[in-house]
């Protein structure tokens, strides 16, 4: 792992930013916005609870950031000091809405297929048929074979994630469609 640059600092000059003073708790009410808006210091797992997305996943970002000579901290809101993950949301919430990979959401293991299938949004691939009878290969020879994939069947590979992605309202009426008429099938 690449390591961080070290900045030069007169230890008779250090101070805090009163914001950074004390690590922030979340309100169990606040939504994802409300909590975005939000000022301070917050730990880096229950941010990613609430917002709905995979701690590896930021936390690979952080790291990719630092392998190509950026500031994670800067850029992101985000450092490891003493193996303690922290966000400065002030920084954090406006590279969480223009980072194109946060738009994915995770599958709940609560639902079964039936309830992944009323949801809306972006899906893993892979996510989504651990919840489904059919393969994640079915899925991903459709899209080799077919230049319209995503449209026709809301499915595609990004070459930005390096993933199969699911645009769940049109995948849904895809497979429910061809599950319960056999319409389409798979060609």
């Amino acid at each position: 792992m690449a390591e961080k640059k070290r900045k030069k600092v007169d230890p008779t000059k250090v101070s805090f930013d009163p914001l950074e003073m004390q690590v922030s708790e979340i309100d169990p009410k606040w939504n994802a916005e409300k909590l975005m808006a939000q000022d301070g210091l917050f730990l880096l797992g229950p941010v990613c609870k609430k917002l709905g997305v995979e701690i590896a996943m930021v936390r690979k970002k952080y790291k990719e950031r630092l392998a190509e000579g950026g500031d994670p901290w800067d850029e992101m809101g985000i450092t490891k000091v003493l193996s303690v993950w922290m966000v400065r949301m002030v920084r954090f919430a406006p590279y969480f809405k223009k980072e194109k990979s946060y738009k994915i959401q995770r599958v709940d293991p609560e639902w079964d297929g039936n309830e992944l299938m009323t949801k809306k949004g972006l899906f893993f691939l892979t996510d989504v048929c651990e919840k489904i009878p059919f393969t994640p290969h079915q899925f991903r020879h459709q899209v080799r074979t077919n230049p319209n994939a995503e449209k026709d069947y809301g499915v595609w590979w990004d070459d930005e994630l390096r993933h199969y992605i699911v645009r769940m309202e049109k995948f849904s009426k895809w497979i429910i469609d061809l599950w319960q008429n056999h319409q389409y099938g798979f060609e």
